[in-house]
């Protein structure tokens, strides 16, 4: 093989590729506006619901979605972050669902705007965001395989890679139940925050909530797991 002439194609980046990259790089930058703008707005307006689970809930989702994940740098951040804005997101939106079921008024108790204002507010407060996970996943899941960087297993791994993919794996699952803890340690409860009585609601509500946290952390691990090195291979030569 000659290797003396190189096609310019592996030299010169692709203009559709370059206008892409910006676009999904000016998508982050949107959404990381319009989390922060909401927060601020939010938070000024009604300072009491800083209380609320779900505006700790979406402080992560600030914080994330203002990481620039292309950049190797931003690896332990996104790491650190992207599990709990995303399996947090689908809780919080399931979360809505079972109180609105629950209390259909819960969500315009703040005489502050008009019930339909109250209710945009609340579905934006907790629908948006998994909304966004998705389409996120779905522009830059290679840009956050990389960062992840996770390999549940391969033919001679050793001891220390084992447990670090691991503990990466068990981060994803662990991180949005220690907010919800934290929160909780802090001294809120649903009684203070929304008037609800956990007494009658946490026996039914855990237990979903736990499911559908489950079922998010699940699907993000499988989307974001890199293959195994020795089936790629296979799959490459039977196809060959």
């Amino acid at each position: 093989m000659d290797y003396s002439v190189i096609n310019e194609s592996f030299l010169v980046p692709d203009r559709g590729d370059l206008v892409r990259d910006k676009l999904k790089f000016y998508w982050r930058r949107v959404a990381f506006y319009l989390f922060t703008i909401f927060f601020v707005f939010y938070t000024v307006k009604l300072p009491s619901e800083v209380q609320n689970p779900s505006i700790w809930m979406w402080i992560i989702h600030v914080l994330y979605f203002e990481l620039e994940i292309t950049n190797r740098k931003s690896t332990l951040l996104v790491r650190f972050f992207h599990g709990c804005s995303f399996c947090g997101s689908f809780v919080a939106a399931a979360f809505f669902i079972l109180v609105t079921i629950y209390k259909p008024m819960w969500a315009s108790r703040h005489s502050t705007y008009s019930t339909a204002i109250a209710w945009l507010i609340n579905i934006w407060l907790h629908w948006m965001p998994p909304l966004w996970h998705g389409l996120d996943l779905f522009l830059h899941h290679l840009d956050l395989k990389n960062r992840h960087n996770i390999r549940l297993w391969r033919e001679y791994m050793t001891v220390a890679a084992f447990l670090g993919n691991w503990i990466k794996v068990a981060w994803i699952f662990i991180s949005a139940p220690l907010l919800c803890f934290s929160w909780r340690v802090s001294g809120f409860t649903l009684d203070s925050v929304w008037g609800i009585s956990e007494a009658q609601i946490l026996p039914v509500f855990v237990p979903i909530l736990s499911i559908v946290h489950l079922i998010a952390a699940t699907v993000l691990v499988l989307i974001l797991k890199r293959p195994n090195p020795a089936n790629s291979s296979n799959s490459s030569l039977n196809h060959s």
